[in-house]
C-alpha cells in the first residue's frame, strides 16, 4: 500500500531555501552580464570593419566619339596610305627588273678591259729523260725502229716546225691522251734518242727528229693552214667553240655568249672541259670568264 507524502512532512531548513534562491539569481545575473559583453564586442568589431573598408568609388570612363568630318578625314588618310604602298611596291618591282637586265647585259658583254693582259695557261710538267742514261748516237737503225706512237709525236712537231709545242699540244695533234702512260713513255723514248729537245716546258724537233718523222711541212706555213691544222685535231664540240670565238677575233667573248651561240649548256661538264682543253693547248687567251683566239696562231 502506497504511503502519501505531504508537503508538511518535508522539513527543509529555511536557510537552505535562501541559499538556493541566491544561487539561481546569481546564474541569471551572470548570463545577462556575459550576453552584454558579447554584444558590445560585436558592435566594436563592426565599427572597426566599417572604418577600415573604404567606400566603393565609381570611376568615370569617357569614350571618344568621332564626328562625321573626323571619320571622313581618317578614311581618306587610310586610302592614301594604301595607294602609296602599292606605288612603292611597283617601283621596287621595276628596279628589280632593271637590275636583272643590267646583270644579263654585263654577262653578255664581249669586250674586256684592254689594259689587262691575260695570264698564260698553266704548263704541264716536263718529262726529262733519266739522268743516268746517256744519249746514244742517232743512226738509221734507230729511225726505222720507231713505234707508231713515237712517229706520231715526231710528225705532230714536224707539222708545226719550227714552232715549239707543249705536251698538251703534242698529244692533241698526235691524237694521243696526255694522261696515257704510253704517251709519256713515247716522249721519254724520243727524248732519250735525241729526236726532240725540251726547253722551258716546250718541245721541238732536232734535225735527226725531222728526218725520222718522214714529214716535210710546207714552208712558210700560213695562219690559215695553222688554223685548219688545229681544227682537224679538235673534237666536234671544241671545234664549234673555236670557230665561234674565231669569228669574234680579236675581241674577248664571255662564256655565256659562247654557250648560247654554240647551243651547249653552260653547266655541262663537256662544255667546261672543251674550254679547258682549248686554253691548255694555247688556242685561247683568257681573262676571267672571257676568252679570245690566241694571237700566236697569227704570227
Amino acid at each position: 500500500m502506497t504511503k502519501s507524502l505531504h508537503l508538511g512532512d518535508l522539513r527543509i531548513p529555511i536557510t537552505d531555501y535562501a541559499s538556493q534562491g541566491n544561487a539561481i539569481l546569481g546564474i541569471r545575473d551572470s548570463g545577462k552580464s556575459y550576453t552584454a559583453t558579447w554584444l558590445a564586442d560585436l558592435e566594436r568589431r563592426l565599427a572597426t570593419a566599417k572604418t577600415a573598408a573604404p567606400a566603393p568609388e565609381i570611376q568615370r570612363v569617357e569614350i571618344p566619339v568621332l564626328s562625321a568630318g573626323d571619320y571622313r578625314q581618317l578614311t581618306e588618310v587610310v586610302s592614301h596610305a594604301r595607294t602609296t604602298s602599292a606605288q612603292l611596291q611597283q617601283t621596287v618591282n621595276d628596279l628589280q627588273q632593271h637590275a636583272s637586265r643590267l646583270e644579263n647585259a654585263l654577262k653578255l658583254t664581249r669586250t674586256a678591259p684592254s689594259a689587262a693582259r691575260p695570264a698564260p695557261p698553266p704548263r704541264p710538267p716536263t718529262l726529262h729523260p733519266p739522268p743516268s742514261t746517256p744519249k746514244p748516237p742517232v743512226n738509221s737503225d734507230d729511225t726505222t725502229a720507231l713505234l707508231r706512237g713515237e712517229r706520231g709525236i715526231l710528225q705532230a712537231l714536224a707539222r708545226c716546225h719550227p714552232m715549239r709545242l707543249t705536251l698538251s699540244q703534242i698529244g692533241r695533234l698526235a691524237g694521243q691522251s696526255l694522261k696515257s702512260s704510253s704517251f709519256k713513255q713515247y716522249v721519254r723514248n724520243v727524248l732519250r734518242r735525241g729526236l726532240i729537245e725540251e726547253s722551258d716546258y716546250e718541245y721541238s724537233l732536232t734535225q735527226a727528229g725531222m728526218a725520222a718523222a718522214d714529214f716535210v711541212p710546207q714552208s712558210p706555213q700560213t695562219y690559215q693552214e695553222k688554223l685548219e691544222m688545229w681544227r682537224s685535231a679538235l673534237l666536234a664540240g671544241e671545234r664549234a667553240i673555236f670557230d665561234y670565238v674565231l669569228q669574234c677575233r680579236p675581241e674577248y667573248v664571255h662564256v655565256d655568249t659562247i654557250s648560247a651561240a654554240t647551243g651547249q649548256s653552260l653547266k655541262s661538264s663537256s662544255f667546261k672541259q672543251y674550254l679547258r682543253n682549248l686554253k691548255r693547248n694555247g688556242l685561247f687567251d683568257s681573262y676571267g670568264d672571257h676568252v679570245r683566239i690566241s694571237q700566236t696562231l697569227f704570227t
